[in-house]
């Protein structure tokens, strides 16, 4: 999170094919159901839907913060963690899973960022192995114009 330098080298890889927050289904635990931090976002699922046993962990989720905060970097801190964990992806039923190691990385400038305000931005994450009690999660994050501005890696634990 230092000063960035301009260089002479600029790849970008490109946002997912996905359908536009307003044309897919809200995420929502009935009344009284699932953690309290779930009522902080509204989340909208594109792609992959929990405890479905799909054959591959992968979703994609249009999320922003449920009261309108436009985004900035703490918010995009917390939503980088909202990713359910990826054998939520690969089963019918929730498991207890604890991060062991997290990772953010920040591309958006704050400019970027502010231009976004409470737009929802696209968290797209997938898994290349849950075996075992372990799992590692990978999320890109987009903004609404399909630009990168973020990534996170990490490894948990599950029963």
């Amino acid at each position: 999170m230092s000063e960035r330098v301009e260089t002479d080298i600029d790849f970008k890889p490109t946002m997912p094919d996905i359908k536009p927050a307003n044309e897919v289904t809200t995420l929502a635990f009935p009344p009284g159901m699932g953690p309290r931090w779930f009522g902080h976002y509204d989340q909208r699922i594109a792609d992959g839907a929990p405890f479905t046993a799909q054959e591959v962990p992968r979703s994609a989720v249009w999320i922003r913060e449920s009261d309108a905060r436009p985004l900035d970097i703490k918010g995009l801190v917390t939503i980088s963690d909202v990713p359910m964990p990826r054998t939520f992806f690969l089963g019918n039923m929730p498991r207890f899973s604890s991060t062991v190691s997290y990772s953010f990385s920040l591309f958006a400038t704050e400019d970027e960022l502010a231009a976004i305000g409470d737009a929802p931005i696209l968290v797209e994450s997938d898994s290349d192995r849950v075996r075992n009690g372990m799992s590692d999660q990978q999320a890109r994050i987009w903004s609404p114009n399909g630009t990168l501005i973020a990534l996170t890696n990490q490894i948990a634990f599950f029963r």
